[in-house]
């Protein structure tokens, strides 16, 4: 059929119904053949054993209370957490499966591992329970896992090495037995597209009490930090310490730098203490290093808001971190006007279109090197 007036060849109008149809149901078999896919490759049997694995995909260790918070923006974060709590421990992620036989009849216990092949994290545990639970999960990253079932008359059959990504949502909120306010301040997205590297730099509350010999950390957060997180440097933002060494131990590096916790209102009397902090994130031989002061807030919140700014992490994430405090046992609220107020009105009056230029600028005048600045944009930059 043709239009008479352009000549245009229009095809019947039920041939296009049917041709939209046709589209309809390519897509429709598209997204079912996916899903059965998906299915396939998490309940299948090896060896006359039936495995059926949980699907891991998008998994968060970060709490209801903490994504509700996210979603909310930080401007309402005290809707959600005051700092009179603890509420700043993550949920584990859960690993579950059903794992049955006919002919072994039920398992007597299982063998679960986890890996990251990017950099061998891995995590090997023995249970009885038809799940495992796991913390500490870096966020926006692949991992594969598998479970080896093992039956009463000594057989073992083990799944499939499965894969899935957890959820790239930052902050990554750690669980360190012991201490609270625990974070990477790794997984955040720059201004650039890029990601900010997790477990470089791990920001939490204090070891020991103030002024005091006595450890606060249990030896499970050591181990959490030690072996877990392979910290190697310890740097300490508080006055008037008495410890020589670091907490976690001999093998650590101790660098004990203090400030007041009136830096966050009096910056500029602080530039020459701040230079030598900043530094000591330019030294690649540091790394993974620990920061904080009491309560992992202002002294530790003002320090990683200067790292993850000079690193291009956009204000609103910068605040968002600062705020995430307030999910912490800190004795009292964190309101983001203390930044807006405080340190940031300072750092505003130097020259720069965005606020990572006007934050390398004030580093660059209290006499951080350009060199330096670039050597933490190198190491802390996921490339």
């Amino acid at each position: 059929m043709s239009n008479e007036n352009t000549g245009e060849y229009r095809a019947p109008r039920y041939k296009q119904i049917i041709n939209i149809a046709t589209v309809i149901v390519v897509i429709v078999g598209i997204f079912l053949y996916r899903g059965c896919t998906a299915k396939s490759e998490l309940k299948y049997t090896i060896n006359g054993v039936s495995f059926e694995l949980a699907d891991m995909n998008g998994a968060t260790g970060l709490t209801e209370k903490m994504l509700s918070a996210l979603d909310d923006g930080y401007e309402n974060i005290t809707k959600h957490a005051t700092g009179t709590r603890e509420w700043s421990i993550p949920d584990p992620v859960r690993h579950s499966w059903v794992i049955t036989s006919k002919t072994h009849g039920e398992p007597v216990r299982y063998i679960f591992v986890i890996e990251n092949n990017a950099d061998t994290e891995r995590y090997v545990t023995e249970t009885t329970e038809s799940f495992a639970d796991v913390y500490n999960l870096k966020t926006g990253t692949e991992y594969y896992w598998s479970v080896t079932a093992v039956f009463d008359d000594g057989t073992e059959e083990t799944s499939k090495l499965t894969k899935y990504t957890t959820s790239d949502r930052a902050p990554r909120v750690l669980n360190i037995d012991g201490v609270t306010n625990c974070r990477d301040l790794g997984g955040w997205k720059t201004t650039s597209g890029k990601r900010v590297k997790q477990g470089m730099i791990i920001r939490t509350a204090r070891f020991n009490e103030n002024g005091k010999e006595d450890i606060t950390i249990t030896d499970e957060g050591k181990e959490t930090l030690l072996k877990t997180l392979g910290i190697k440097t310890e740097i300490d933002l508080r006055l008037n310490e008495i410890r020589t060494e670091s907490a976690l131990g001999s093998d650590v590096r101790y660098v004990n730098i203090g400030l007041p916790g009136t830096v966050v209102s009096q910056l500029r009397l602080h530039d020459d203490t701040l230079r030598q902090i900043i530094s000591e994130f330019a030294k690649e031989e540091n790394y993974p290093i620990n920061v904080h002061c009491s309560i992992g807030t202002d002294r530790t919140g003002l320090v990683c808001f200067l790292i993850n700014g000079l690193l291009g992490v956009p204000e609103d994430s910068l605040y968002m971190d600062y705020v995430f405090s307030n999910f912490g046992h800190i004795s009292s609220m964190r309101k983001i006007t203390e930044v807006t107020e405080g340190y940031l009105t300072e750092i505003n009056t130097f020259p720069g279109d965005t606020l990572q230029e006007r934050i390398e600028n004030y580093l660059l005048e209290i006499g951080v090197t350009k060199e330096e600045t670039e050597t933490i944009r190198n190491i802390m930059i996921e490339q």
